[in-house]
């Protein structure tokens, strides 16, 4: 059957849409990749990943980061994890917010 292109425009202009898109939308910038250490019980812990989306304030600095998710359905394992790569990804920018959008659900949770 394959990818509806008109489900998969529906679901973007619907994503697009959302307030917290609508928001940071003129300033995003796609697909920017992050790397990164941390301490962690007395271990080094590389990070290394692809930040879907990041918006930048007047001055240059990371203000959001935005990790789009096409999960149909997501249960709270799934989400628990998405949480917590965002959260490494807003550690490692200094970023103000950090946002997992859900675009088929329409969901936004703001990890900040």
């Amino acid at each position: 059957m394959g990818i509806s292109a008109v489900e998969l425009t529906a679901t973007v202009l619907r994503t697009l849409a959302l307030p917290d898109v609508v928001t940071l939308r003129p300033r995003l910038v796609p697909e920017l990749p992050l790397f990164g250490s941390q301490t962690h019980e007395g271990g080094e812990v590389l990070l290394s990943g692809q930040v879907d989306a990041i918006a930048f304030d007047e001055a240059g600095a990371i203000d959001a980061v935005v990790d789009w998710k096409s999960d149909v359905a997501p249960d709270a394992p799934s989400i628990g994890h998405y949480r917590q790569q965002i959260a490494d990804y807003r550690k490692q920018t200094n970023a103000k917010r950090a946002l997992l959008v859900f675009m088929t659900t329409g969901q936004v949770v703001d990890v900040t």
